[in-house]
């Protein structure tokens, strides 16, 4: 589960830096927790064992990737 949220980290970055880009660090920060807490949310529903990958993977993926973007633009 963990290499699915780590290859989601590095692929979402792209999408992240554009984000950032165009609507500033907080922005897009708040948007990467707004996402990152509605994975945990939906993986905590998750029934299915793809579910739970898709939530938390991917889902949470895109979070990291945009908050560890910001922290390492400071």
């Amino acid at each position: 589960l963990q290499n699915v949220l780590y290859v989601c980290v590095v692929f979402s970055a792209l999408f992240a830096g554009a984000v950032v880009h165009g609507y500033g660090p907080r922005k897009a920060c708040i948007l990467g927790t707004l996402i990152g807490a509605l994975s945990y949310l939906l993986a905590s529903l998750a029934e299915s064992l793809i579910i739970l990958y898709i939530t938390y993977g991917c889902l949470l993926g895109l979070s990291n990737s945009s908050n560890d973007l910001l922290q390492s633009s400071r």
